[in-house]
This record gives structure tokens, C-alpha cells and sequence, in this order.
């Protein structure tokens, strides 16, 4: 009987999430285009750390006042290494970049943003997804790599660079994300890694204040970034999997499967 009324609300449950990701996919995937905007009247180091800024300043005024209480010192400590992967790694390194990669080539270099999060996942958590896991993220991200080498884009530039090691970060970050939203809440985690990155991201922004004008699409842009890319999308994405997990992040297969179309080989775990 208890299973019966269970099972509907676990569907309830797992369409909400998917939902979820479904919006935050979609945010994320307008971020390296707005990226490309942005850059046409502004520099990459002040959209690197200025689109942080301005998320954290906002993240600091939804922390107060819902009165979140403060992490613990162990907690901060996951919420620095969040920083450094997903709050100035990935925003710095796609800005960079975006400088000479196009839009839509750096897009599929993401593919392999899902394969690396359950690596560095696995490795936080100790645990051990199943083989078909694995050899289906593998395929995955064969694909991608050879087809981001091919066709007219048949040879590495410094902008693929930069974008590889923004995966690299983004997921190191992602895996400690989602392994600290199980204690923290989803939309915590981040608001808690912008604020505390504050310090350094706000003085460096208004240090960078461009001089010349701007013009009104790379302000948009800009402001799309930090507000949607930096913090609605994430309340999406990490609601989606809190509502699917009791396990940390990287063991969630809705939640991981939505960064990109090479995810979705998660959901064959």
C-alpha cells in the first residue's frame, strides 16, 4: 500500500526534475553565445570576474533574506574549491576563450563536461558507477572530442584551450556543488560561493570598469550571465537534483544528464 501512493509521487517528483534541468539546460546553453556579445565591448578578465560580482551581490541579498545561517568551517572549505571551479575557473576561461573560439564550437567541447563531473564525482564520493555508465559517457565524449577536431575546425587554437580547462574546472567545481547541496540546499551552495568570493571578484570588477563606451547589447549580456548563467540557472539545476537525490550529486542521472546532449548517456546507468 505504501509503495502504491509512493510511486505517483515519485513520478511527480522525477517530472518536476527533469523539468528543472530541462530550464537550466537551457539557460546554460545561451551562455557562450552571450559570452561572444559581451566581449564585443568589454574585456574577458572584467566578464570573467564582474559577471561573479554582480551574482554575488545579489546572491548576498536572497541569503539575508531568507536568513540562511552561515556554513560551517568545513563547509567553506568545499565552498572555496566551488569558487575556484564554477565561480572564477569557468566564467574567466570561457571569456578568454570566446576571444577566437566560435560560439558553437565551444559548445560541443562542453560535451565532455558530463564525463569529467562523474569522474571528479566519483572520486570525492568513492563510489563506483556501473560499467555501461562509463562506456556510454566514453562513447560520448569520443564523439564530441573527434568531432570538435574535425571539419573546418581540424586544429587546436589557444581559445580550445582555454575552453578545455574551462570543463576541467567547471566540473571539479560541479562535483563539490552537488556533493555540498545534499547538506547546504542547491541554491545555497552557490549563494554561498559568490558571496564568499566577493572579496576578490568585486574590487578586481570595479577595478576593470571599462572606460570607453559600452555598448547596450554587451551590458545585456553581461547582465544575462550573472543573473541567469551564474544564479537562476543553477537554482534549477541543483533543485532538479535535490529533489531527485539522497546520494551526492554525481550518483543523480537526471541531474547530470542535462548539461549537455553528451549527459545524457547517464541516464543508461
Amino acid at each position: 500500500m505504501t509503495d502504491t501512493i509512493q510511486e505517483p509521487m515519485r513520478c511527480r517528483s522525477d517530472a518536476r526534475s527533469i523539468t528543472l534541468a530541462l530550464i537550466a539546460v537551457s539557460a546554460f546553453a545561451l551562455t557562450l553565445p552571450a559570452t561572444r556579445i559581451a566581449l564585443e565591448g568589454l574585456s574577458p578578465w572584467f566578464v570573467g570576474f564582474s559577471r561573479s560580482a554582480i551574482a554575488g551581490v545579489v546572491a548576498a541579498l536572497l541569503l539575508k533574506r531568507f536568513n540562511s545561517p552561515l556554513p560551517k568551517p568545513r563547509q567553506v572549505a568545499q565552498l572555496l574549491m566551488i569558487a575556484i571551479g564554477i565561480v572564477f575557473g569557468f566564467p574567466l576561461c570561457t571569456a578568454l576563450g570566446m576571444q577566437t573560439a566560435p560560439a558553437a564550437h565551444g559548445g560541443i567541447l562542453l560535451g565532455i563536461l558530463p564525463l569529467l563531473t562523474a569522474v571528479f564525482g566519483s572520486y570525492l564520493t568513492r563510489e563506483n558507477s556501473s560499467l555501461i555508465f562509463w562506456l556510454c559517457s566514453l562513447v560520448a565524449s569520443c564523439v564530441v572530442i573527434i568531432y570538435a577536431s574535425s571539419g573546418e575546425s581540424n586544429h587546436w587554437q589557444a581559445g580550445d584551450l582555454w575552453l578545455t580547462a574551462a570543463v576541467i574546472l567547471a566540473a571539479w567545481g560541479y562535483a563539490f556543488s552537488g556533493r555540498l547541496s545534499v547538506e547546504l540546499g542547491g541554491w545555497q551552495v552557490i549563494c554561498w560561493a559568490l558571496v564568499f568570493s566577493l572579496p576578490i571578484s568585486l574590487p578586481v570588477s570595479i577595478y576593470l570598469i571599462p572606460t570607453n563606451t559600452v555598448t547596450f547589447s554587451s551590458w545585456s549580456a553581461l547582465l544575462y550571465l550573472a543573473l541567469i548563467s551564474q544564479l537562476f540557472a543553477f537554482f534549477c539545476l541543483e533543485s532538479g537534483a535535490c529533489r531527485r537525490r539522497n546520494r551526492p550529486y554525481q550518483s543523480n542521472p537526471t541531474a547530470s544528464a542535462f548539461y549537455n546532449p553528451a549527459g545524457f548517456s547517464n541516464l543508461f546507468r
